[in-house]
């Protein structure tokens, strides 16, 4: 009976919805303690440029690629860093604007009235 190969800890090779959480963008756990909301804008502002620093070191690195299975590999890393890179930058996009329709509700309200009000009067 052929001996079962133990799985890896993180995301699994060829697991790109591990990527969509930015679980596993680094090998080890990172824990990190915000005390504010400006210190977690700078730890995302930090990762974000590293990721960029990255994503030029692999590009450069993949420019002296003389295979295809070379520079597909390049491409791939340099896409599913893109797609990281993309992630956060929504991230601090949210964290940094306020909802634009913070009292929808309300607005909602007067809105469903004024249809009923306009309707009723029709019939």
């Amino acid at each position: 009976m052929p001996e079962e190969t133990k799985k890896r800890k993180g995301g699994q090779p060829g697991n790109h919805n591990a990527l969509r959480h930015g679980r596993y963008i680094a090998k080890e756990n990172i824990h990190f303690a915000h005390t504010t909301a400006v210190d977690q804008l700078d730890t995302l502002d930090q990762l974000i440029i590293a990721v960029k620093k990255t994503i030029e070191y692999t590009f450069r690195v993949g420019l002296k690629a003389e295979t295809t299975q070379e520079i597909n590999k390049t491409l791939n890393s340099l896409s599913l860093a893109s797609i990281g890179l993309c992630r956060m930058l929504h991230m601090r996009d949210r964290l940094l604007t306020p909802p634009q329709f913070s009292e929808l509700g309300d607005e909602y309200k007067e809105l469903l009235e004024l249809f009923k009000n306009t309707f009723a009067a029709e019939q």
